[in-house]
């Protein structure tokens, strides 16, 4: 019998390799600036966006591929409602896995959990989707290795340290804020202000 192989690869080609978009094999071609944040190392990421430019889509590839890559790997997304987390949950995360053959067929089968609000893979690995308004009543008693907080410019900032407890026994503790900025203050505006603020020109 074989052995298995490891293999070494970059996130970002992991993504471009295995998943599949509208029927199409996904590529950061016209988005090469984000290569650079599939594989960035460091815990903490914060990105500010425009509307329509890769977004939703990057934060999905990042926990499908996360999920894939390493076994046992929880994340943990975060939007401000429940409409926002049923359609990133519907129209971003449901489609890729779906959608891409080699991920449906090494990483789901029917006995795994598979809806709105969790996503399963054979390798242990599961994906949280929540949503979290007012408090982080919602947030409490799950355990992750990664918190996605999207649409951070409507969360607030009083409900990121609670929900970051989620990571307290990870050995990753990996953080990725994202959103569209609607003023120059905010949790979004304070979380940038309070990064390197690298700047991308495309």
């Amino acid at each position: 019998m074989a052995s298995a192989k490891t293999v070494a690869i970059t996130k970002s080609d992991f993504v471009e390799k295995t998943l599949f978009l509208n029927g199409h094999k996904f590529s950061l071609d016209d988005y090469p600036h984000m290569r650079a944040i599939y594989n960035s190392p460091y815990r903490d990421i914060v990105m500010q966006f425009s509307r329509q430019t890769s977004k939703s889509t990057s934060l999905a590839n990042l926990m499908i591929a996360n999920s894939a890559m390493i076994p046992n790997f929880k994340s943990l997304y975060v939007s401000p409602t429940v409409d926002q987390t049923k359609v990133f949950s519907h129209d971003r995360i449901a489609p890729v896995i779906e959608g891409s053959p080699f991920i449906k067929h090494k990483y789901v089968n029917t006995k795994l959990v598979q809806n709105v609000f969790m996503k399963q893979f054979v390798n242990g690995s599961k994906m949280y989707l929540r949503y979290a308004l007012l408090n982080a009543d919602r947030l409490r008693g799950y355990s992750s290795d990664m918190n996605l907080y999207d649409e951070c410019q409507d969360l607030l900032p009083d409900i990121i340290p609670i929900a970051n407890q989620s990571m307290s026994r990870s050995m990753h503790k990996k953080t990725l804020f994202a959103g569209t900025p609607k003023r120059s203050r905010g949790t979004l505006a304070d979380l940038f202000n309070d990064s390197t603020k690298n700047e991308w020109m495309v």
